[in-house]
């Protein structure tokens, strides 16, 4: 089997629904997926259309059953789609305690105005902010 093959073990299977929206879809083989379109009147049932740059360098359109698979779930084939991952954004804030037996915190945050506000109504009888929140990124 293909090393590209193990692609699936890294990211989150097709969500037609989702994809349609505009998350980021990637082939099993890791091509990023251009566009994708879905068209409900055809007589047959790979009715999703998609954009990925192929070996030579061009665009080229292929199709797909709805669940995302070339054919049918049967064969893991290269143009398998798969939802990719989202680099996601979060903002920690480090203080400290007045409890000696854990003299640091930390608190996580989607947005670093909620850090800055919950660093600003904490006051100090409790804690100290250790200074301007973080931010850290991962990908879900």
């Amino acid at each position: 089997m293909e090393s590209s093959l193990l692609l699936e073990e890294f990211v989150k299977p097709f969500d037609l629904k989702a994809a349609l929206a505009g998350d980021p879809v990637v082939t099993r083989d890791g091509r990023k997926v251009l566009g994708i379109h879905q068209f409900k009147n055809q007589s047959h049932s790979q009715n999703v259309y998609f954009e990925v740059v192929d070996t030579q360098g061009l665009i080229s359109v292929w199709n797909v059953y709805p669940d995302g698979s070339d054919m049918g779930k049967v064969v893991p084939r290269n143009l398998d789609l798969f939802m990719a991952p989202k680099k996601v954004t979060r903002w920690v804030l480090l203080y400290s305690g007045k409890d000696r037996r854990r003299p640091y915190y930390s608190v996580n945050f989607t947005t670093e105005e909620e850090a800055i506000n919950w660093r600003n109504s904490i006051g100090t009888t409790v804690y100290t902010s250790v200074g301007n929140p973080q931010a850290y990124e991962y990908e879900e």
